[in-house]
């Protein structure tokens, strides 16, 4: 029984071909897997750009001293320093409303 060469050789070139297709599919299904790992989809309000009309700034500052007799004008400088940011801010377009003052608060470090 003789094969002939040329059966051979298609056979052996739809096999190549057949590995290679399917190498291809299997590389993109991973690869996809792998890309959807890191991605979201983001449905709703997360469509639209939004302008927002409210900010919320926190202005800290310091004062400091050496001593516990000093206490008394650093509150002095504290409220100082507190009433020109509140005149800076509303020469600027703020006013009372928009304008919320904390607590002069102080800590002793050792």
């Amino acid at each position: 029984m003789k094969i002939k060469q040329s059966g051979i050789f298609s056979l052996g070139i739809f096999l190549a071909l057949g590995m290679a297709v399917s190498g291809y599919f299997i590389s993109q299904t991973m690869y996809n897997a792998k890309v959807a790992i890191n991605t979201a989809e983001a449905k709703g309000l997360a469509e639209r750009r939004v302008e927002s009309d409210i900010a919320n700034w926190k202005l800290e500052y310091k004062v400091a001293g050496k001593t516990r007799a000093e206490i008394p004008e650093l509150y002095k400088q504290a409220e100082k320093i507190q009433q020109t940011i509140v005149k800076l801010l509303k020469e600027s377009g703020f006013d009372d409303t928009e304008i919320e003052i904390g607590v002069i608060d102080y800590y002793y470090k050792t």
